[in-house]
């Protein structure tokens, strides 16, 4: 049989550490949650720069379009898996004269050459349409001899069709 001290002492020892716990603590007092303490980051400063200003982008666009670069490539490819026929006129718009009227065989993945807008001795900047023509489906753009334009690709694409592609700043 137990005696009756040592269930009073173990009754006394539960009471006397849980005392703190029952009472006025953060959460019996209908709180939830403990509230932070929130340290603000430091601001930091700037200073005013002493560098001049960019020029903005579109005004070298500008010169660039405006500045004679009489030799385009113009070039036929065939990223298509068959071998394809694709035909290609270029028009001088200055003039309305076709400088270029030709049919092309490319096996594929092939690409060539097939113009060079500076044997038309273009004055200044001046504009050449691309037609082309394959299997079907037609494409018709224009570059321009200046420094803004890139080489003009006709391209049969990968699933069949004819695009006209080239790069301009």
């Amino acid at each position: 049989m137990a005696s009756r001290p040592s269930a009073t002492v173990a009754v006394l020892a539960l009471v006397v550490c849980s005392a703190g716990c029952l009472t006025g603590g953060p959460f019996l007092d209908g709180s939830t949650t403990e509230t932070p303490t929130v340290t603000p980051a430091p601001v930091p400063t700037v200073e005013a720069s002493t560098e001049p200003p960019v020029t903005p982008a579109p005004e070298r666009f500008d010169e660039a379009l405006n500045e004679p670069d009489p030799a385009k490539h113009v070039f036929v490819e065939n990223a298509w898996d068959r071998i394809v026929t694709v035909d290609v006129r270029v028009v001088r718009n200055a003039t309305g004269e076709t400088v270029l009227n030709g049919s092309y065989e490319l096996a594929p993945g092939e690409r060539t050459l097939v113009y060079n807008t500076s044997t038309a001795n273009p004055e200044g900047v001046e504009r050449f349409t691309i037609f082309s023509h394959a299997r079907n489906t037609t494409d018709a753009f224009s570059i321009e001899t200046s420094e803004c334009y890139g080489s003009a690709y006709v391209v049969m694409t990968g699933v069949g069709s004819i695009e006209g592609v080239h790069s301009i700043c």
